[in-house]
């Protein structure tokens, strides 16, 4: 509700360039997954992968996402040296309970509709490298989570983010929410801390 497509905000008229359901869909079981040099553009979500407790995380290699509500929305990924940009909605959407890596860059693309986010992060024990630069500045939010359906235009919520790793090697600000606790954010940016335990370094002081 209101089911009108709110101003500001862009809206596809294409569903997921990539999707899966970790548990499967119709009788079929979702197995291993495996995405290299993929392009998802100008769609609701690039690449909507999840993989269940009994499969090995998604995988994602040189993969791009371009002009999409939303680029990227994962749960259990291994993401390697991809690319998208936050023209019209968020790079990343990342949640879930089991462990993710992720390498992201963002890219510079940018336009006059409402962005809410560059990404938000749940879940507990992720590790997450986020690097590229563009003039348009849009929080990284940490003990955050995606909107109901991932609608760009509604609400964001609280989540918690529990044992979270975060290198932001972009020009991005961070907000680590109040369900944020014993994460660790390495950033040359501003950061809003208001959860628990949340420990603050410079790139300067963390040996890669």
């Amino acid at each position: 509700p209101p089911n009108v497509i709110q101003p500001g905000y862009m809206k596809s008229l294409q569903e997921c360039g990539f999707r899966t359901y970790g548990s499967g869909s119709a009788g079929r079981i979702t197995g291993k997954v495996t995405l290299v040099n993929c392009t998802a553009k100008n769609v609701r979500v690039g690449f909507a992968l999840h993989a269940n407790s009994e499969n090995p995380p998604v995988s994602l290699t040189d993969c791009i996402a371009m002009g999409c509500e939303r680029a990227y929305n994962l749960n259990k990924a291994h993401v390697i040296n991809c690319r998208g940009n936050a023209q019209y909605g968020p790079l990343l959407y990342l949640f879930g309970e089991e462990k993710s890596t992720i390498d992201l860059t963002l890219l510079p693309e940018t336009s006059n509709r409402t962005v809410n986010a560059v990404a938000t992060i749940c879940g507990q024990y992720h590790e997450v490298t986020l690097k590229g630069n563009r003039y348009q500045e849009h929080p990284i939010l940490l003990g955050y989570k995606q909107p109901p359906a991932g609608e760009i235009s509604a609400p964001i919520s609280e989540a918690s983010a529990n044992g979270v790793k975060l290198i932001n090697k972009t020009s991005m600000p961070v907000i680590a929410g109040k369900m944020a606790e014993d994460c660790t954010v390495i950033t040359d940016t501003v950061v809003q801390r208001d959860g628990k335990k949340i420990e603050i370094l410079r790139h300067k002081e963390y040996p890669e």
